[in-house]
């Protein structure tokens, strides 16, 4: 029983060693073409983090628009005013400015 747990163990460590030295030499070999397939990686992923904060921040400005288009609604002039101003100061360049 021992002797078959030790051979197996060194199988494994075999099989394991031989693994390690096929990624070693693939790296080795490759080593512009993974550089540039995680570069192409990334950008994409940062393309896509872009997209989403964009999205995100449309939100936040549509969002901050409605509160303070509800104060007007409700007639409270002054804190409208007041949140208008901010909204104003916060997004400049707003579509929701001449509203």
């Amino acid at each position: 029983m021992k002797s078959l747990i030790l051979f197996l163990l060194i199988l494994i460590l075999g099989i394991t060693f031989s693994i390690g030295i096929i990624i070693f030499i693939l790296d080795e070999r490759l080593p512009e073409s993974k550089g540039s397939q995680e570069a192409l990686w990334l950008a994409e992923k940062m393309s896509e983090a872009n997209d989403l904060v964009q999205e995100l921040r449309l939100k936040l400005e549509f969002k901050a628009f409605n509160i303070a288009k509800q104060y007007n609604t409700i007639r409270d002039y002054k804190s409208a005013l007041i949140v208008l101003d901010d909204f104003i100061s916060d997004y400049p360049g707003t579509p929701y400015r001449e509203d």
